[in-house]
Order: C-alpha cells, then sequence, then structure tokens
C-alpha cells in the first residue's frame, strides 16, 4: 500500500514535465506557436541581422512539433555562457507575435513574447540541449545556403 501512495504522490512530478514547454511559451505564446498566420526567419550576423524571410506554414508545424515537445528542453539546466543567437523566427497569429532567438554556442533558446496585460515584451531562455539534433536539422532546412549552419552538428 505504501508504494501505491509514493506512487501517487510523485505522478503529478513526472506528468508536470511534459507541461513545460506550454508552461514556458504561455498562452499567447503557444497559440501563436500552433497556429501561426505568419512566420518568419532571419539570421544574425555579429551584429547585424539578414533582412527576414517569410516561411511556408508547414515549416510553422514542424518548429511547433519542435519546441512544443518535452524532450526538447531541459528546464533544470542554467548555463553561464553569453547568449549569442545565430537565427531568429517571428512567428504571428493576428496581432499577436512572438520571436525565437537559437544560440547554438550555448543550445540556448530566448523566447520574447508581449505580456496581453502590460504590453511590455518579457523574455525567458530555455536550455536546448537535449533538442539539438532536432533544431539543428530545421534550421539547415531554412537556411540551405547558409555554410556557418550548414556546418553545425
Amino acid at each position: 500500500m505504501k508504494p501505491l501512495l509514493v506512487l501517487t504522490l510523485l505522478l503529478p512530478l513526472f506528468t508536470g514535465c511534459q507541461e513545460q514547454p506550454k508552461n514556458f511559451f504561455g498562452r499567447t505564446g503557444t497559440i501563436v506557436l500552433r497556429q501561426p498566420t505568419k512566420i518568419e526567419a532571419w539570421r544574425i550576423h555579429a551584429d547585424a541581422a539578414t533582412p527576414a524571410k517569410e516561411l511556408d506554414i508547414a515549416m510553422g508545424r514542424q518548429l511547433a512539433k519542435i519546441l512544443e515537445s518535452p524532450s526538447t528542453f531541459d528546464f533544470t539546466m542554467a548555463k553561464g555562457c553569453k547568449f549569442d543567437p545565430i537565427a531568429g523566427f517571428r512567428l504571428t497569429r493576428d496581432k499577436r507575435v512572438i520571436e525565437v532567438l537559437l544560440c547554438f554556442h550555448c543550445n540556448e533558446l530566448k523566447l520574447i513574447s508581449p505580456d496581453p496585460v502590460s504590453k511590455r515584451y518579457p523574455s525567458r531562455i530555455a536550455d536546448f540541449d537535449p533538442g539539438r539534433a532536432e533544431l539543428v536539422k530545421f534550421i539547415k532546412q531554412v537556411f540551405p545556403d547558409d555554410q556557418e549552419i550548414q556546418g553545425l552538428q
């Protein structure tokens, strides 16, 4: 009886881990991520960024699948490296917008999402070490002619 009680008490902790990407992206971010009407990508070089290019909705669904997977992130990890993104994505749905910046040096993602009440743009960072391979594969599809991105492992 006691092992069953312990399992019952611990089960919400394990199932809660599956909700972490949803909690990280928040309500607005999750809505935009799941049903964007416009997806843009841009490359970031040192202190400059290339003009954004529009992606098709299928690419947006592919990105959402990666970002909504609990196996993509490690929310318990904190790193001390300098966040240095090499690419960004802007997803839009109606008047809602989120931006996702990817740093492959640290394997961290920065989410910039407006707060619907305060209208400020808070940001959050998450570690994507477990999902690096999937994100590398995806970003190589987005920027097929970029030598630096094609060289990512």
